[in-house]
């Protein structure tokens, strides 16, 4: 169901890595023991129908095992990675750059939009339906 509202809206996301940090003694949950784990946060651009761009203000986070560079689901996060997590989230938030951006594209499209509206309010202007000329008076 995800996927096919993704292809509906026609979004994109791509990620920009902001601040890196490594935990040297850090529980794994995936291994249960304690081992060095990398925090990773990343600032997500969200592209929609490729005309505009936002940028959340708060960074995406990751975490990886060292080792391995395996990354640990957010829903296995333990405690201590949560306040980690949010120690690193204070010093890098807000996201800097716009907030919501309008792509070259998207310019081009606003464009022409506003050109086509022009010409349909000149069109019915020379017609007369619009103005309060005497045509138009005329025509009721």
């Amino acid at each position: 169901m995800a996927n096919s509202i993704t292809q509906l809206v026609s979004l994109t996301c791509t990620e920009e890595p902001l601040h890196s940090e490594i935990h040297e003694a850090m529980l794994c949950p995936l291994s249960g023991q304690v081992e060095p784990m990398r925090l990773q946060l990343y600032a997500q651009h969200v592209n929609s129908y490729g005309i505009f761009k936002r940028i959340p203000r708060k960074p995406v986070a990751r975490y990886f095992r060292t080792a391995d560079d395996a990354e640990i689901e957010r829903a296995y996060w333990t405690t201590e990675m949560v306040k980690a997590y949010e120690t690193a989230i204070k010093g890098n938030t807000p996201v800097a750059g716009p907030r919501v951006r309008v792509t070259t594209y998207g310019k081009v499209v606003i464009c022409f939009l506003l050109i086509a509206l022009a010409f349909l309010i000149y069109t019915a202007y020379a017609q007369g339906l619009i103005g309060g000329s005497d045509a138009a008076v005329s025509m009721l």
